[in-house]
C-alpha cells in the first residue's frame, strides 16, 4: 500500500528544494565575482607597481609608498555613456503633450532596469536624473514646466526643437 504525501507537506518539500536551489546558485555567482574582483584587483596592483616603478625613474626621489590612496568615485553608473539621456528623453517624449516630473521619470528608468525604489540606488538614479534633466534644458531638448528657484519637484515636457526632431526621425 502506497502512502499519499499530503498537499501542505508536498507544498513545502518543493519550497524546500526550490530554496536550496537559490542558494546553490547564488553561492555559485558569489563564487564567480569574488574571482573576477580578485582578478580585478590583482591587474590594480600590476598597474600601482608599474606607476611606482615609473615613479623611482624620475629624477626628484619619491618613495610611493608615502603617497596617500585617493578615493575613487562611490557611485555606480547606472548606464553606458548616452543611456540615461536616452531614457530620460524617451520617458518625456512618452508622456508628450503632457509634463511629467522628474520622479516620474526616474521612477519608470528605474523598473526598466530592475532598481529597487526603496534603495540608495535609487536616490542616487533620482538625482542623476535631476541633474540630468536641467543639462538636457540648457541643451535646449526639454522645457522646464515648473518654476526655477523654488522647492518644488521639477516638471518638463519636450521643447519645440525636440518635437520637430522626433517627428522628422519617425517619417
Amino acid at each position: 500500500m502506497t502512502t499519499r504525501i499530503p498537499p501542505s507537506l508536498k507544498w513545502l518539500i518543493n519550497k524546500r528544494a526550490r530554496l536550496q536551489g537559490d542558494i546553490a546558485k547564488a553561492e555559485k555567482e558569489l563564487t564567480e565575482l569574488i574571482k573576477l574582483k580578485q582578478r580585478d584587483i590583482q591587474s590594480l596592483r600590476n598597474n600601482l607597481a608599474s606607476v611606482d616603478n615609473t615613479i623611482r625613474l624620475h629624477e626628484i626621489r619619491i618613495d610611493p609608498t608615502l603617497i596617500r590612496p585617493i578615493r575613487g568615485p562611490t557611485n555606480s553608473r547606472f548606464f553606458a555613456h548616452g543611456g540615461l539621456t536616452n531614457l530620460v528623453l524617451s520617458c518625456v517624449s512618452k508622456a508628450h503633450p503632457h509634463p511629467i516630473s522628474t520622479t516620474d521619470i526616474a521612477i519608470s528608468i528605474a523598473e526598466s532596469v530592475s532598481i529597487d525604489l526603496q534603495g540608495e540606488d535609487f536616490s542616487a538614479l533620482r538625482t542623476s536624473v535631476r541633474h540630468r534633466m536641467k543639462q538636457i534644458c540648457s541643451s535646449g531638448w526639454v522645457d522646464r514646466t515648473h518654476a526655477t528657484k523654488t522647492f518644488q519637484e521639477g516638471s518638463w515636457q519636450l521643447s519645440p526643437k525636440a518635437i520637430l526632431y522626433f517627428k522628422q526621425v519617425i517619417e
